[in-house]
Formats: C-alpha cells, structure tokens, sequence
C-alpha cells in the first residue's frame, strides 16, 4: 500500500507536469515462508551494516524497509543531494488504537516539516496527527546480541517504537514517517491515503490540479 501510494503521488507529479526533485523507491519483496525464513533470534545485517536481532518475524516489513531507507542514505544522498526522507507504510497495527480510522500518524525530525507537511494535509483534505520520536522509544529496542532488535514482546508504544527502528538508519537526515495501516483501507477498497497530501508538500503550488484530476 505505501508503495503504491509513493509511485502514484510520482505518477501524479509526472501528469501534471510539476517540475521537483523527487526520487521514489518502492519496498516490495514476496513474503513466503520457505527454507530461509527468518526465525526468532535470528540476526539479519541490514544494507548498511548495522546489525538487528529478529524478537519478531511478523515485524518483517520494516525490515525491507530499513533496507530502502539505507540505500537513499548511502547511495543516493551524495549523488542526487538527498536532503529529506519520506516514508509511508501500512506499519503497525497500533495505530488502530492509538488514532483509530481517523487520522493519520506522522512522526517528524523536525518542527519545522511537522508545520509544513500539516499545511499540505489541511490543504488536501486529510487528517494527520503529529507522534513523537523520542530516544526512550529507540531503547525499548535495544538487543544483547545485535544494534537493534527489529521488535520487543513489550505492549510499550508499539508505533512510535517502529518509527524509532526506521529512523535509526536514517543518518539523521530530516525525516517524515507515515504509518497509514488504520487509515489506507475502507470496506475493503484502497483510499491513497496521504497521496493527496505528500503530493502537496512536495508541490504546494499546484495542489489544486491533483484534486482536481482525482474526482
């Protein structure tokens, strides 16, 4: 779901002809159980090095998601002058109790992209709440045996902690999570949660057009 929203707000931006500096990854892998399946304990080293235990395999995407994230870092952030990290995915569970159906959660590195992805939110019609990053989140995740654990048996702050895992291998590059698994999905159909929106904050100037060719 996130992939598809972050190639259809590309799609969008390419159909109207917005001129901006974007570069989409998508995350997606064949999740199916097999020889190599991971197992609890397991240790996995991630594409930048860093080292994280498995205390969960249903904890798996974020995993993929690490990966794509290190590669913007390493890869792309010296060739293509990558200042800014957005990531959108169907992450947590949680979020169902924490926002609900309603909002959208939105963790931030700084204040300054908290105001200006909310304008962009106000403007598209979505709603979006601001969650914390906070180290203790980051060490509720800590591991014996690795740099990180992927996930805890702890109930503790279960999104938060999530977004904390993912922004440990963002090289501190300013940072917008975006965890939609309560919000991206209605009776059963997609709704392109925060496309609208992620839209807008790349191109506030021409919010209009998308809204517009959406209906």
């Amino acid at each position: 779901t996130g992939a598809a929203t972050v190639m259809g707000t590309i799609y969008a931006l390419a159909e109207n002809n917005v001129k901006t500096n974007v570069v989409a990854l998508g995350a997606m892998v064949a999740n199916e159980i097999g020889p190599k399946a991971q197992h609890p304990d397991d240790v996995w080293k991630s594409y930048n090095g860093k080292y994280v235990e498995i205390d969960n395999t249903d904890a798996e995407g974020r995993l993929i998601m690490a990966d794509t994230i290190a590669y913007a870092v390493k890869d792309l952030k010296k060739s293509l002058n990558v200042n800014r990290l957005i990531d959108i995915s169907t992450l947590t569970g949680a979020m169902m109790y924490a926002l609900g159906e309603t909002y959208t959660g939105v963790w931030t590195s700084k204040d300054s992209s908290w105001d200006k992805y909310q304008e962009a939110a106000n403007k598209a019609g979505e709603l979006v709440w601001r969650m914390p990053f906070h180290k203790d989140f980051r060490d509720l995740l800590k591991s014996d045996i690795a740099d990180i654990a992927n996930s805890v048996s702890s109930p503790k702050a279960g999104s938060s902690r999530a977004a904390e895992f993912l922004r440990s291998f963002t090289d501190d590059i300013d940072y917008i999570h975006l965890d939609v698994a309560a919000t991206s999905v209605k009776g059963n159909r997609g709704q392109a949660s925060m496309l609208r929106s992620m839209y807008n904050f790349v191109s506030p100037q021409e919010a209009s057009k998308i809204v517009k060719n959406m209906k």
